[in-house]
Order: structure tokens, then C-alpha cells, then sequence
């Protein structure tokens, strides 16, 4: 963005037939573009679930995807998921249970996916999980 300061005028239509000009200053010629999101991640459903939770995750393109389970100690509970998923809408489930295949306790859990675009952009998404079995 420069500071340069540029005059312009502004017309607007108050009544049919009529366009008064406002007078105004330009400060910058940069123009940006709002896009919708690469990626999402859905709320999971249900919350809070007793056997399994999923939750949808979209990919406006195809990326490495990392979907990992921690407490809130923040140790790592289980991997969901750690590869190259292609653009579309995909099903993340936990079924409660840690790496080693056992029930996790009760409590408050966080997904975090981190999603590589192959372009390089790269997001982390996170959602709160709540088991109660």
C-alpha cells in the first residue's frame, strides 16, 4: 500500500433521475479478493458421543492431510489419519479409543488436522471433542 493520496468523485443515486457527486479522496489503488476457504472442518457430530464422533472435512484442493487426536494435556491420543487426500468432503471418525486400541476415559479431547495444499499453503484446524460414555 503506498501513501499517495489520489482525488475522486463518488455518484450515487438518491431518487430516480437524480445523481448528486460526493467528493472523496483514493488512498490506495491495491485491491483484494475475498475467497471462501481452502479447507474446512465441520463440527464433529455427535458432541458430546459415547461410541464414535465423525467429522466432516472439505478440501477445495488436494493436500497432505494430519488428523490427530490429544487430551488436554495436550499428549497425543491417536492418529486419525496422516496422508494425501484429494479435493471433496471426507469422513474423519474417532472411535474413542487410543493408539495402543484401548478406551479412552471420559473427557475433552481436540482434533487438530493440519492440511498441506500442494501449492504450499498450509492450515491447522482444530475442533473440541467431548467423550461420554
Amino acid at each position: 500500500m503506498n501513501n499517495e493520496i489520489d482525488e475522486f468523485s463518488l455518484t450515487y443515486i438518491q431518487k430516480p433521475g437524480i445523481a448528486p457527486e460526493a467528493p472523496g479522496r483514493y488512498v490506495s489503488q491495491e485491491s483484494r479478493t475475498i475467497s471462501r476457504p481452502q479447507f474446512h472442518l465441520s463440527p464433529n457430530y455427535p458432541n458430546p458421543f459415547r461410541h464414535f464422533t465423525q467429522m466432516p472435512l472439505h478440501l477445495g484442493a488436494p493436500g497432505r492431510v494430519s488428523a490427530t487426536i490429544y487430551n488436554l494435556q495436550g499428549q497425543q491420543i491417536q492418529s486419525l489419519y496422516n496422508g494425501i487426500l484429494f479435493t471433496g468432503t471426507h469422513q474423519l471418525k474417532w472411535f474413542g479409543t487410543t493408539a495402543a486400541g484401548q478406551a479412552a476415559s471420559n473427557g475433552i479431547y481436540f482434533l487438530r488436522v493440519l492440511v498441506e495444499a500442494d501449492n504450499g499453503t498450509i492450515e491447522v484446524l482444530s475442533r473440541e471433542l467431548l467423550l461420554a460414555r
